[in-house]
């Protein structure tokens, strides 16, 4: 934790530059109090290491066997439980989850649960209330890109800490799939550029495959006028 929210991007725990860069807790964040929310972001990467295995909890059988996050800082010890996984897009308006640090009140913190509900992947029995401390786990997504090609895809799991005198136990038999989830236009957006790059792919193969059977049975100069006229009729 530093004084902003870029010094460990591409530094280690020493200050030295590198490409993994750290884990690091948001820089308004209270630790000793602590914040209502605590939000830790890391890159990940290809050899697991930072939150390189965060991505995992896209499937709800790797969450059934993960539900826990162990989180202990200088101040204090704690176990949390998952109660959502989110994809969603950098600096959303509609859902901007990384400025939710401390709550200004009970309503404030039901209607932020909310929101993560509704966009979760995974419907989770966790309960929340709202003296709950919350962890929030930050990382990059790839999912989808703007149509500029910037990758601002989000890939963030969310936790209550495990309260005083709970059990760890987790009902993870009662997670489900969220089938229909709240996602960024962006997401659709992207999906749909794919889909039409798909189409055009697959026409173009198609005229490619036909003008080559034309070919073998005209040659090469009566199958470019049947070509043409081929276009022409569709």
């Amino acid at each position: 934790q530093t004084s902003d929210n870029d010094y460990y991007e591409r530094r280690d725990f020493t200050r030295a530059d590198n490409n993994h860069g750290v884990a690091f807790v948001d820089y308004r964040v209270a630790q000793k109090e602590p914040s209502t929310n605590t939000i830790i972001y890391a890159h990940n990467m290809n050899d697991g290491q930072m939150f390189g295995e965060l991505l995992n909890y896209k499937s709800i059988e790797y969450y059934r066997q993960h539900p826990l996050i162990s989180y202990d800082s200088v101040y204090y010890e704690g176990m949390y439980k998952i109660f959502g996984v989110v994809i969603c897009k950098k600096d959303d308006p509609e859902f901007p989850y990384h400025n939710f640090i401390e709550k200004y009140s009970d309503e404030d913190m039901v209607e932020y649960v909310n929101k993560i509900r509704e966009r979760s992947i995974i419907n989770t029995k966790v309960d929340v209330r709202t003296d709950d401390k919350l962890l929030t786990l930050s990382t990059c997504d790839y999912s989808f890109k703007s149509d500029t090609g910037e990758r601002i895809a989000r890939f963030v799991v969310f936790a209550r800490k495990v309260r005083d005198g709970e059990s760890t136990e987790v009902d993870t038999a009662g997670a489900t799939l969220n089938t229909n989830p709240v996602m960024p236009q962006e997401w659709y957006d992207y999906l749909k550029r794919q889909q039409e790059e798909e189409l055009k792919k697959q026409q173009e193969e198609a005229a490619s495959r036909l003008q080559a059977r034309l070919r073998n049975y005209f040659g090469k100069e009566v199958s470019r006028r049947l070509m043409e006229q081929t276009t022409v009729l569709c």
